[in-house]
């Protein structure tokens, strides 16, 4: 699940949803339909790296359906899945609060997508640039970076 968070920054519910008919095996694309994303108006498809791909074969026929196992009602899907969560993390002796959850590896994602040169905006599928850069962008992992990084492929001569 973690690597589908890390290689998408799709939100939690939506990842809670996703379906093994959803995913074409033999390119690698996750098609995500928009009823189960926030807002319910825009669909989303993915490119899945052979490592991500290769940790999903591991759970292939473990449920029938869904990707990842979701025994929770519907109603409190997410409730259940962080309460779960937190324990988990309380157990491994790592952080656990608010700010380490899931939500953690969508900011990363949207991070590292942004350091590498990407519109993390678009790919977070924000309305807003304001959102992304108030809400999702860290600074340590993304800039700013210093003008003279930027000038010295410009004044190549010095």
């Amino acid at each position: 699940m973690h690597y589908v968070f890390l290689f998408t920054g799709e939100r939690t519910s939506a990842t809670l949803d996703l379906k093994w008919e959803w995913l074409d095996w033999s390119t690698g694309w996750l098609s995500v339909p928009a009823n189960v994303r926030k807002g319910k108006r825009k669909a989303q498809r993915y490119h899945l790296p052979q490592k991500v791909l290769d940790k999903l074969k591991q759970l292939d026929g473990v449920t029938k359906n869904e990707i990842f196992a979701n025994p929770w009602k519907r109603k409190h899907k997410t409730g259940a899945f962080y309460q779960r969560y937190t324990r988990l993390l309380k157990r491994a002796g790592l952080p656990h609060g608010a700010k380490w959850k899931p939500q953690r590896l969508r900011r990363t994602f949207g991070s590292y997508l942004e350091a590498a040169g990407g519109d993390a905006t678009a790919a977070l599928g924000h309305a807003s640039r304001r959102t992304t850069v108030r809400s999702y962008l860290d600074v340590s992992i993304c800039g700013p970076k210093p003008p003279a990084e930027f000038l010295g492929s410009v004044f190549n001569f010095i």
